[in-house]
């Protein structure tokens, strides 16, 4: 049973691994390629500062930007402001953010031409994707660690 519990967690360490390493890779490629997206003019129907409390006892701030913009005569919406970094220690930074994107204003949106439901405001900020993408090697790197470990003596006898 024990053997059967160890081997159970090795697995699921190691399937959340990938998940946030394809995650990451994902939001990567995507903010990478964002830059040569098409643009048109959106409008920006929401903007605020959302403030969260962290168990470290410290606020973060995030950017609330939503935008409504048009493809082919479909209309899409998005929240989207980056594919990199979203949460801020510094709620003046923020507090600027929201004033560069005023309720109602126009705004440039660079949306994917194969999937125009996937926007951004500001293409190719990648910032904070490449700690998520290391986060997911390292722990796929700790999982596989008792995986080999595991063939080659008896894994409960670490």
């Amino acid at each position: 049973m024990r053997r059967q519990v160890y081997w159970f967690f090795t697995f699921t360490f190691l399937a959340v691994g990938l998940a946030v390493a394809l995650h990451g890779f994902i939001k990567l490629r995507a903010a990478r390629s964002s830059p040569a997206w098409s643009s048109v003019d959106g409008t920006i129907v929401s903007s605020f500062n959302s403030e969260e409390y962290s168990i470290e006892g410290t606020y973060t701030y995030k950017p609330i930007v939503e935008f409504l913009y048009e493809v082919e005569g479909r209309e899409y919406s998005s929240d989207n402001l980056t594919y990199g970094r979203r949460k801020f220690p510094d709620q003046g930074f923020v507090d600027y953010i929201i004033q560069q994107h005023p309720v109602g204003g126009t705004i440039a949106v660079y949306y994917n031409p194969r999937r125009p439901g996937q926007a951004v405001l500001q293409p190719g900020d990648s910032s904070g994707l490449g700690v998520v993408v290391g986060t997911g090697i390292v722990i796929i790197l700790f999982s596989i660690v008792p995986i080999v470990r595991g063939n080659r003596r008896d894994p409960m006898r670490l």
